[in-house]
Parts: C-alpha cells; structure tokens; sequence
C-alpha cells in the first residue's frame, strides 16, 4: 500500500499541473466574455484606429447611453429572440425526432426513397429566391415571426444524426411495447425519446444557438420594427451610427451614411477626383 502510494504521488502529473490547465481552460473559455465586455467599454475612435482590444485604450460609456436612451427597442427586441428560441426549438426538436424515427426503423417501407429524398436536399438547394418567393408570396410569413420559426425545422442534417442514435434502440423493446398494446407514437413518446436524451440534449443546444444568433432571415423577412429579434436590432443599430474615424480607417477621402426604411448600412463613396487630361509628347 506505501509502494502504491509513493508511486502514486511520484507521478509524471501533479496535482498542481491539473489545476493550472484547467485555471488556463477556464480563462480561454471566459476570454470571449471579458473581450465582449471590453469592447462595450472602449471609445468608437479607439477601435476604428487600433481594432479589438483586451484592455481598453479609451474607456467611453456611450454605448450603453445609447442603449439605455431606448430601452423599450431592447426589450422588444430580447422578447422576440426568446420567443423564437423557445417556440422554435421546441418545434424543431419535435419534428426532427419525428421525421428521424421511422427512418431508423428497418421495417419502414419507404426509408430508402425518403432517405435519399432528405440527403438531396443537403447537397442541392432551391437557392435564396426560390425561399424567399415560398415564404413571402405562398405561405404570406412576411412580417412574421412564423417566419424565422419554420425556415430552420427539420434540418436534414440534425435528422441523420438522430437516426443514427434511434438505430442503436433494441428492436425488441419496441416489439415488446407493441405486444402490449402501445401504439406507435405512444411507443415514440414513452420508450424511445427517454433513451434518446443525450442526442436530444445535443440537437437542443445546436438548434438553440442557430435561433438566438438567427439575423440574417430577420433582415430578409422582417420589415417592422416591433417583432425584430434583438440581433438584427443591434445589427441595424451599428450600422446606422457613422464612424467618426471613417475616412482615417477606410483611407477614403469622404463617407457618408444612408440610411433606407428597411435596412441601414454604410456607403464609402470617394470625393470627386479633378482629371486632367494626360500630355504625350514625342521622344526625340
């Protein structure tokens, strides 16, 4: 026992060792948090000249004047990410579940036709248009959060990776329930859902990360101003203020804003330049 415990404490690793790995895991897992922070803190001119800072160079509270001088935006705009969070994950974990299950069962008729069908669709795209003429002219979403809902369901890659996981249920449990009297979404509901729970769990984090950052289909479908989700909110609101040191950092000699009842962004258009017109003279 003194051998063993001799060996044990004349390791290669020492207890130190591991606390100091995970103190500097911890640290780099916190770095874009205090990076955050300190970007919010830091004059707009400081960052147009000397880019993202750990350490502010200049601190300046503008940024939370600027939001603190609206918060009704900001509160809009945080209940309408959480809606689409929460409604949207729920759904979309749902109908991933649903739409994988009988592809995992073997005796499903039409598994390889839909399996094909939903593989096709992760490597060929109806395209932005096409979406967009869905959404707006048939389903009549715009201006709906609906909208922002339905686009991401039943990601076709999200439902492979839970068939996989559905595949490695014993069929016998599902047989066993079925000689019980269970019917199927009774069996889906009671027996396979509470052993699929670690890719359930993983489904559930992706999709919740993909709803709360979701700007882009907002800035495509969202026109007004109370059912913006707050990231198109601080998107728009970043590109409507003008940089004071626009001209110093693009090395432009003039920029200008403007500004478009749907969308804001920042046009850089050069001041005039005189053209005077080029001499030729022949060489001796």
């Amino acid at each position: 026992m003194k051998k063993r415990t001799k060996s044990l404490a004349g390791g290669r690793i020492r207890p130190w060792v591991i606390h100091g790995v995970l103190i500097v895991f911890c640290f780099i897992c916190l770095l874009p948090l205090l990076m955050t922070i300190s970007i919010s803190l830091t004059d707009g001119d400081s960052i147009a000249r000397y880019g993202y800072r750990l350490i502010p160079d200049r601190i300046s509270l503008k940024a939370y004047e600027y939001v603190f001088a609206q918060p009704q935006q900001v509160i809009t705009g945080y209940r309408n990410s959480l809606y689409i969070t929460i409604v949207g994950t729920a759904l979309n974990v749902f109908v991933t579940a649903m739409a994988a299950y009988p592809l995992s069962r073997a005796d499903f008729r039409f598994r390889g036709a839909l399996s094909v069908y939903i593989f096709v669709t992760m490597i060929f795209s109806g395209g932005l248009v096409a979406s967009y003429i869905l959404v707006v002219r048939y389903l009549h979403l715009k201006n709906s959060l609906m909208a922002l809902i339905l686009l991401p369901v039943a990601a076709p890659y999200n439902i492979f990776l839970t068939r996989i996981l559905f595949q490695d249920i014993s069929p016998s449990l599902i047989e066993a329930a079925e000689l019980d009297g269970s019917g199927e979404f009774n069996t889906f509901i009671r027996i396979v859902m509470p052993l699929s729970l670690p890719i359930i769990a993983t489904i559930t984090l992706m999709i919740v990360l993909g709803s709360w950052n979701e700007s882009f289909n907002a800035m495509l479908y969202i026109d007004d101003a109370g059912k913006r989700p707050m990231q198109l909110i601080g998107r728009t609101s970043a590109t409507r203020r003008r940089p004071a040191a626009c001209a110093r950092w693009t090395r432009l000699p003039s920029c200008s804003t403007s500004t478009t009842p749907t969308n804001s962004a920042i046009s850089l258009r050069p001041a005039p330049i005189s053209r005077r017109r080029a001499t030729f003279r022949p060489t001796s």
